[in-house]
C-alpha cells in the first residue's frame, strides 16, 4: 500500500479558518468590533465569523479522508472504534474546557 499524502490545500485552509477564528475571538475580546465600523473592518468580520464553519466542514471532510480506507477495506468496527474514541477524546477536553470557566467564576453551569 502507498503511503497516503498529505493535501495540502486542506491543510492551508485549515490553517488560515483557525488563524481567522482566533483573530476574531481577540477582536471581539478587545472590543474593536463594537468601535469600529468601517467597511474595512466590517468585511474583516465577515470573514472571520466565516471561519468556524469552514473549519467544522473540512474537520468532518478530514475524518472522512483519514478513516475511508478502514471502512473500505472491511474494518468496520476498528474504524468506529477510532471515530468513537475521536468523539470521547473531543467531549472530554470540552467538559475540561466548560469545568475550568465554571470553576473560574466566568461561567454558569
Amino acid at each position: 500500500m502507498l503511503p497516503r499524502q498529505r493535501i495540502v490545500g486542506i491543510d492551508v485552509c485549515r490553517s488560515v479558518a483557525i488563524i481567522a477564528a482566533m483573530s476574531s475571538h481577540a477582536f471581539v475580546a478587545s472590543g474593536a468590533f463594537e468601535h469600529n465600523h468601517s467597511d474595512a473592518m466590517i468585511w474583516f468580520r465577515f470573514f472571520t465569523q466565516l471561519s468556524p464553519p469552514i473549519f467544522i466542514g473540512l474537520f468532518g471532510s478530514m475524518l472522512y479522508i483519514a478513516y475511508r480506507p478502514k471502512f473500505a477495506s472491511g474494518q468496520t468496527l476498528a474504524g468506529v472504534q477510532q471515530l468513537l474514541s475521536r468523539a470521547a477524546q473531543c467531549y472530554i477536553l470540552y467538559v475540561i474546557c466548560i469545568a475550568a470557566r465554571v470553576f473560574e467564576g466566568s461561567f454558569s453551569i
